[in-house]
């Protein structure tokens, strides 16, 4: 190799053929795993990078994909690396489809399970983004129960932001309301898993967790067999949060136009 620094003051045509070249006498001469291999495969992806050369970049990590794939397998943890940089480097630069690395990641990792593996948390956290702003209503509410089972059960091993948490409650009970049969019960019942994790992961005095008792009181307020609970539920919120309601109000997350739509006026049921 030399030092591949000096390479940078040939002209870049030149360059680039010398880092592709070498790249390519290591592809086909050496293991997937070899040292060799990686060093010319980082080589030539960084020089890409500098010059901007995206597509090229792309096409370099899908051909080492395929290789990673074929024998190292499709769980390696090289092969969910390069899954995961190709989602990140097309969702950025458009080129191929991001949504595609990121389902797979979700299919091969979690492999049918209904709580997510941790390989995998953060390519269902993006798709959980990708489903809802697509209006795929039905891959959104299956992401959703997996992300929603996995918090309610394991966070103590799978750790998720706060900021996150919420946005998931708000597309979890939008699409359950208004693309799905689910019933009132299904609705308070997850609200109220809603309030008790919050108190588990987050404490009791956090914002996140008095917003989900509001949440929660407000679900209850709708029908009338829970009106006396709702009651209590804004009279504790009172309580907790006398000298700091304005702040807990004013930092509730705005939701986006169609979560907006479940705050109705209040019918009793």
């Amino acid at each position: 190799y030399g030092d591949h620094r000096d390479l940078h003051s040939f002209p870049t045509r030149r360059s680039s053929d010398l880092y592709l070249r070498i790249y390519r006498a290591c592809f086909n001469s050496c293991q997937v795993n070899d040292e060799r291999l990686t060093k010319a495969y980082s080589i030539l992806v960084k020089f890409y990078e500098e010059h901007g050369h995206w597509q090229e970049v792309v096409g370099i990590h899908q051909e080492v994909l395929v290789a990673y794939r074929k024998h190292l397998g499709k769980k390696h943890s090289l092969t969910i690396k390069t899954l995961y940089t190709l989602g990140s480097l097309c969702s950025i630069h458009g080129h191929g489809h991001s949504h595609e690395y990121y389902e797979e990641i979700i299919t091969v990792v979690n492999a049918g399970s209904k709580v997510c593996q941790h390989d995998a948390l953060v390519a269902m956290e993006i798709m959980c983004r990708v489903y809802f702003e697509d209006g795929h209503w039905q891959k959104l509410k299956q992401v959703c129960e997996v992300l929603w089972e996995t918090w309610i059960h394991n966070h103590h091993e799978n750790k998720m932001e706060s900021q996150f948490i919420e946005l998931l409650y708000m597309r979890y009970i939008y699409v359950l309301e208004h693309h799905s049969n689910s019933g009132y019960e299904a609705i308070r019942t997850i609200t109220i898993q809603y309030r008790d994790t919050c108190i588990k992961a987050f404490g009791a005095s956090v914002a996140i967790t008095i917003r989900a008792l509001v949440e929660l009181a407000h679900i209850c307020v709708k029908h009338e067999k829970y009106m006396s609970e709702a009651i209590s539920y804004y009279e504790e919120v009172s309580g907790s949060c006398r000298h700091d309601l304005r702040r807990i109000a004013a930092d509730f997350p705005c939701r986006s136009s169609r979560p907006q739509q479940f705050r109705p006026k209040p019918q009793l049921l």
